[in-house]
């Protein structure tokens, strides 16, 4: 099993975006804002292509698509080029996680239900095996039968995933916050004020190297909260866990960073949702 990974800020914040169809003020840069009502949206289904140029060269090894509203036949295509040569294609994918036969429920679930259907926020996410430098890049989508009849998305983050050599520790875990009220009316009667369910994450790190270390003052103290993180607690395992532990948010806590042994570091995180 993978180590938990997170990426701290976004390459594509300052690259320059073109998409091949947008909507009025729906527009593609977009996708470089935290806000999540600032959405990129496209008419066009069949395909639709995002190209992006970066200023100089960047080492990348993730990317990752928040918000999007494909359907479970819905594809990602990610491509890497450097002075025009491709080098990196993901091929085209499913970043949907369909419920497998034997959980799926006849009767129950929708025929090609997927598990990121009821979550506030899906995200398409691609893990790469190295890093890989590029000063462009192209993303293509196509979902034909996309029932809204448009494809949109909030936010796109690229760069370089931060992992521990050593993992978080047992007890990690995420909170659903519901912002809900329950109010007692006169007559006995519960009535409930209905707000908003976001997640938080909470985890320890217990045994990071100094490398490891370095690399967290460097990525998480220096950038400071405001910063978007996508952190996943179960990376490429797929299914429910994965879906469920992986969200873009911002730092909740300070980073305290106590030598906690020879040669050894420690920090706990708090992530709120964004």
């Amino acid at each position: 099993m993978a180590n938990m990974r997170m990426v701290v800020g976004s390459l594509a914040d300052s690259a320059i975006l073109l998409a091949s169809d947008s909507v009025g003020d729906l527009v593609v840069e977009n996708l470089q804002r935290s806000e999540k009502e600032r959405v990129w949206r496209s008419n066009e289904t069949s395909l639709v292509t995002i190209a992006g140029t970066f200023i100089n060269p960047q080492a990348v090894n993730c990317f990752v698509l928040a918000g999007h509203n494909l359907s479970g036949a819905g594809s990602v295509e990610l491509i890497l080029r450097l002075d025009n040569v491709v080098v990196y294609s993901s091929g085209v994918y499913l970043p949907a996680n369909h419920i497998p036969a034997g959980v799926w429920r006849a009767g129950v679930d929708p025929f090609g239900a997927t598990y990121d259907d009821n979550l506030p926020n899906q995200i398409a996410r691609l893990w790469m095996s190295e890093l890989v430098i590029a000063d462009s890049f192209e993303i293509k989508l196509r979902d034909a039968g996309n029932p809204a009849g448009y494809v949109q998305a909030s936010r796109l983050l690229m760069g370089q995933f931060l992992s521990p050599e050593w993992n978080m520790d047992w007890g990690a875990g995420v909170e659903w916050l519901d912002s809900s009220q329950h109010v007692r009316m006169e007559g006995g009667a519960l009535q409930t004020i209905s707000g908003i369910v976001t997640r938080q994450v909470t985890l320890n790190l217990s045994h990071l190297t100094e490398s490891d270390r370095v690399r967290f003052e460097m990525d998480l103290a220096a950038r400071g909260k405001a910063q978007d993180v996508f952190i996943s607690l179960y990376p490429e395992q797929g299914g429910m866990q994965e879906v469920t532990h992986m969200m873009i948010g911002r730092r909740q806590n300070n980073i305290h960073l106590p030598h906690s042994y020879s040669l050894g570091w420690g920090t706990q995180l708090t992530f709120i949702e964004s």
